[in-house]
C-alpha cells in the first residue's frame, strides 16, 4: 500500500522504476528460516529487469530495516546485527539463534510476535532491550525498546510503523506469518476486531485461516481455484508466478484443469502436472530412466550439464574453436559436471589438445 503524502514526494521516473516502486510498495520484506542452518532476509525482489543503479537508488530512497542490537536478551548477552540492502544470509549451527533474530525482525517490523514472545532471561541486574534502527527519506531513526517484567511487555513506539508495504515471513515448519498495514494496522479503538497479524500454519496455508467462526483467508486451494474460474489479474499474477519457478525454460509450471479428488468434498483442486500411465519396462540403472519417455532428459544429467555439454559439443565439432568461448564452457562443465562424469575423458583431451597449439 503507498502513503499518498510519500507518493507525492516522489519524483518523475521511468516505467521500470515505477514498476519497481509499486511491486516494493505491496511487498518490503521478506524473510526466510530454512531449517538447515541457514536464514535469508530478503529485501525486495522483483523480478523486475532493471539496472544496478537504478535499484541502488531506489532502494537508498525506501525506508529499510538496517540493524538490531539486543542486549540481555536471546542466547547470548549482547547480539548485534548489521544488515546489507536486498539480501542477507545468516548461517550456523542450530541452536545458535538465527531463527531468533529472524523473530526479532518481524517484531521490529510490525511490532507482533510471529510465535512465541520473547521474554528476558531473570536477571535482576539486567536490564533487557531491543534496539533497532530504520533508514528514511527523512533520515535514519531508531527505536530501543525495554522489557517491563510486571506486565511481561516489551515498549512500543507509537504512530505507524515506518515500512509502508506488506512483511512476509516464511518459517521453518512450512508456516508463513503476513503483515499487511492496509489490514493489520488499526487502532484498536477504531477496528478491536482486526488481527495484529496473520499467522499462518502450515494446513491453514492451504485451508484457510479461521478465526472462531471468523474466515480471516480461504486458503491457497479454494483461492486459487477461484483465480481460475474468474481469470481475473489475480490468476494472471499467478500464472507469472508459476512460470518465474519453473525448474527450467522447457519444464513450465502452468496452471492444469480443476478437479474433484473426493466425491464427499465438494472442493475444486488446483493442478500443475498431467499425470500419465506408462507401460512396465525394464529399464536397467537409474540414468535408464531418466532418459527414458517416463523423464524424457537428452542426458542423466542436470538442466545446467545438459546446456552445458551441448554447448561443448558444439565446439567439438569445430576445426578452429575460440579460445575465450572454449575457457566459458570449460567453466561451465566444471560447475555442473561432477568430477568422474564421463564426458570428461572426450572434453579433456580435446580441451588439452588447444592448449597444446597455442
Amino acid at each position: 500500500m503507498t502513503d499518498p503524502e510519500d507518493h507525492d514526494r516522489r519524483t518523475a521516473a521511468s516505467p521500470a522504476e515505477e514498476a519497481l516502486r509499486a511491486s516494493e510498495d505491496r511487498l518490503r520484506l521478506i524473510m526466510a528460516d530454512s531449517g538447515d542452518g541457514a536464514a535469508v532476509l530478503r529485501v525486495g525482489d522483483t523480478g523486475i529487469g532493471v539496472s544496478p543503479a537504478m535499484l541502488s537508488r531506489l532502494f537508498e530512497e525506501e525506508p529499510m530495516l538496517e540493524s538490531l542490537d539486543l542486549r540481555h536478551v536471546g542466547p547470548a548477552p549482547k547480539m548485534g546485527l548489521e544488515l546489507k540492502p536486498r539480501m542477507n544470509f545468516l548461517a550456523g549451527d542450530n541452536g545458535l539463534g538465527k531463527s531468533f533474530l529472524l523473530d526479532v525482525a518481524w517484531w521490529a517490523l510490525t511490532r507482533t510476535w510471529a510465535r512465541e514472545k520473547v521474554i528476558p532471561r531473570r536477571d535482576k541486574d539486567a536490564t533487557p532491550a531491543i534496539a533497532y534502527r530504520y533508514g528514511a527519506k527523512t533520515g535514519p531513526f531508531g527505536f530501543r525498546s525495554t522489557f517491563d517484567r510486571k506486565t511481561e511487555s516489551w515498549a512500543l513506539k507509537q504512530g505507524r510503523p515506518p515500512i509502508p508495504g506488506m512483511v512476509l515471513y516464511a518459517q521453518v515448519d512450512g508456516g508463513f506469518s503476513v503483515w499487511d498495514p492496509a489490514r493489520n494496522y488499526w487502532k484498536r479503538d477504531v477496528a478491536p476486531d482486526r488481527p495484529a497479524a496473520y499467522i499462518f500454519k502450515v494446513d491453514e496455508v492451504w485451508n484457510g485461516l479461521r478465526e472462531g467462526e471468523r474466515s480471516l483467508c480461504e486458503g491457497l486451494i479454494r483461492d486459487w481455484a477461484s483465480w481460475q474460474r474468474e481469470g481475473g489479474e489475480a490468476y494472471h499474477q499467478l500464472t507469472r508466478v508459476l512460470d518465474r519457478l519453473s525448474p527450467s525454460r522447457q519444464e513450465r509450471l502452468a496452471p492444469g484443469r480443476l478437479t474433484r479428488i473426493s466425491v464427499t468434498e465438494p472442493v475444486d483442486h488446483p493442478t500443475v502436472v498431467e499425470l500419465k500411465e506408462f507401460g512396465w519396462a525394464r529399464r536397467g540403472d537409474a540414468n535408464a530412466w531418466l532418459t527414458s519417455s517416463v523423464f524424457d532428459l537428452k542426458e542423466p544429467r542436470s538442466v545446467e550439464a545438459e546446456e552445458a555439454i551441448t554447448a561443448a559439443l558444439s565446439l567439438l565439432r569445430q576445426d578452429s574453436p575460440d579460445l575465450e568461448e572454449v575457457e566459458r564452457v570449460d567453466g561451465l562443465l566444471r560447475n555442473s559436471l561432477s568430477d568422474v562424469d564421463r564426458f570428461w575423458v572426450r572434453w579433456s583431451a580435446h580441451r588439452d589438445s588447444l592448449a597444446e597449439g597455442r
